[in-house]
């Protein structure tokens, strides 16, 4: 069975701006979702922060993010964000607001086998298995 990867919204930053020195984790990250060898999933709450900060902090024309976006979208599945999840995330033991509303999106995949983010700090109340692309891609590798 192929893993089942939610990309945190860092990740995400980090292919499309390019961040170093992240940038190359990030990117055989995405490439093994292309190549359909992971199901990997953002949650609909990452394209709005994502776009917000490309647009924002990085000056990145919309339709180049929109474009971006486009091609993402064609490989990587987008998880609902629902008003369940906020309300968990509100109630939660989560330090971090937005990490545990992708902590709870996350919890309703099928056969979710980690979050993939540089922050694994704010996922100590994660109920699912929180690693750093490092991480992931070492065990990936050494599998």
């Amino acid at each position: 069975m192929k893993p089942v990867l939610l990309f945190d919204t860092n990740i995400v930053i980090d292919l499309l701006a390019k961040r170093e020195p992240f940038w190359p984790a990030a990117a055989q990250l995405f490439d093994l979702a292309e190549q359909t060898k992971i199901d990997a999933y953002i949650n609909s709450l990452t394209l709005v922060t994502v776009y917000y900060v490309l647009r924002s902090h990085y000056k990145i024309p919309h339709q180049q993010i929109i474009g971006a976006f486009q091609v993402l979208t064609s490989y990587v599945h987008v998880a609902d964000v629902t008003a369940n999840h906020v309300r968990q995330a509100m109630s939660s033991s989560f330090i971090d607001f937005e990490d545990g509303v992708m902590h709870y999106s996350a919890a309703e995949l099928t056969n979710i086998t980690a979050i993939v983010t540089r922050n694994t700090v704010d996922f100590t109340a994660a109920e699912i298995p929180v690693l750093t692309p490092n991480q992931w891609l070492d065990n990936y590798h050494n599998q």
